[in-house]
């Protein structure tokens, strides 16, 4: 009798001990689910997710805890990575790690045109975009078919763009292909414009008292210079930001297009143009009409109605200066005097608010028509402006490759001017070519 009392007594005892041990394993969780802790090792949120900024999004905790907002400055990353922030809560301090992902394809789209144009020279075949590829990672393109396989004719294109994370996207575009054979000359083995300059210069025996350059690519933004401080005497490449000047005024209301100045003797000068020719003087002339003559005519009466209307030679040249970042020399104002540093700044103004200098650059591309640098090709557009005065012998002017280029070649005691504008321009147009897809 006295065995089952004390079995009953243990079987009592087993039971009492194992409920204790659920209770506190069951404490524990209850504890362990209502203190605060960090949901997870890794938070990741898409290119341009917004980022959460409150408690309830990073820590676990009990009812009874509030959720709070962080200071959202610990979350205004903005970039593609992985960030560590502590915050603190409930007088605790707990680490974060957030990551961000791109994980979104590349988006393409078509321009408007339905007709390109594939180029073949010196065994290569080379086209011009028709698409733009957008993403937060660098991206490689392939074309299919390939520059060399696409026909004559309407065919449909297609455009695989791919990041750096393998995100991928497909477009295809129905387009009219048009060919092109050009006569360009080879160049020799350089990868840069700055090597490729430097041949021309050691080919020709040109030096800095006979030859200044700039160069500028849109769009890979590739530039190089050459004797960019010296003082040259600009000759009428001056003239295109002085019609620059003119655009900016009727821009900002100051001036019309169809107001007039009145041709007076001293305007007149010799040079190519009508404003002689076709006016006399005390008959008031329009601004349109004197700039476009002073840029397709390269009309210097035109240009000195035009300097006068600004207020006087001294007065145009400090406008002048607002064209260029750099520290202008005091001759500047004083003298028809550039430095390639000024006059690349001046082109890239011009094509950077092309809209706004339209007209302009319309008249340049109507300026000895098919010489200087228009002599290099006649398949591609080009705006420019020439300037010759004594020895000097200079071209300024957008190329409208496929991927366009600004370019001003200056010439000085050389009487071969005209064949070097010519000749390094075809080199900078192969080289330009270069760049864009190829078989």
């Amino acid at each position: 009798m006295k065995q089952q009392t004390d079995s009953s007594s243990k079987k009592r005892i087993r039971k009492m001990f194992l409920g204790i041990v659920m209770m506190t394993i069951a404490a524990m969780l209850f504890i362990m689910n209502e203190h605060p802790r960090v949901k997870q090792s890794l938070f990741t949120f898409s290119y341009g997710e917004a980022i959460p900024t409150n408690s309830d999004a990073y820590l676990s905790y009990g009812a009874h805890y509030k959720d709070v907002e962080f200071d959202p400055q610990l979350f205004a990353m903005k970039d593609i990575g992985t960030y560590d922030v502590e915050v603190e809560f409930e007088q605790e301090r707990f680490q974060l790690r957030i990551a961000i992902v791109d994980d979104q394809p590349p988006v393409i789209t078509f321009s408007d045109q339905n007709q390109i144009t594939i180029y073949k020279y010196n065994q290569h075949t080379v086209m011009n975009d028709f698409w733009e590829v957008q993403d937060e990672s660098d991206v490689t393109l392939e074309v299919e078919p390939a520059p060399n396989e696409i026909k004559s004719g309407k065919q449909e294109i297609c455009v695989i763009a791919k990041d750096k994370y393998a995100n991928t996207a497909t477009a295809c575009q129905s387009v009219t292909v048009k060919k092109e054979t050009l006569e360009l000359p080879k160049l020799p083995d350089v990868q840069t414009v700055q090597q490729l300059v430097n041949e021309f210069i050691r080919q020709k025996r040109l030096s800095s008292n006979s030859f200044a350059f700039f160069y500028y690519s849109v769009g890979d933004e590739e530039s190089f210079l050459y004797n960019e401080n010296r003082l040259i005497n600009a000759a009428s490449t001056i003239k295109v930001p002085l019609n620059m000047l003119y655009e900016d005024a009727y821009a900002q209301g100051s001036r019309k297009g169809e107001d007039t100045l009145v041709l007076i003797k001293s305007d007149m000068e010799e040079g190519g143009g009508d404003t002689l020719k076709k006016h006399h003087i005390g008959e008031a002339i329009s601004y349109m009409y004197l700039q476009k003559q002073s840029i397709e005519n390269s009309d210097n009466t035109a240009t000195n109605m035009l300097v006068r209307g600004l207020g006087g030679f001294g007065k145009f040249r400090d406008q002048l200066a607002q064209y260029s970042t750099q520290t202008l020399p005091r001759e500047f104002y004083t003298q028809n005097v550039v430095t390639m540093n000024y006059m690349s700044d001046v082109m890239k103004k011009l094509f950077q608010d092309q809209k706004k200098y339209a007209k302009v650059i319309s008249y340049m591309k109507n300026a000895a028509v098919g010489c200087f640098l228009q002599s290099s090709t006649d398949v591609f557009e080009i705006a420019q402006k020439y300037g010759q005065f004594a020895d000097n012998l200079h071209a300024v002017g957008i190329v409208y490759t496929p991927q366009p280029y600004l370019v001003g070649i200056y010439t000085m005691n050389r009487s071969d001017g005209d064949a070097i504008i010519r000749e390094l321009n075809q080199w900078l147009i192969a080289y330009q070519l270069m760049k864009e897809p190829m078989d």
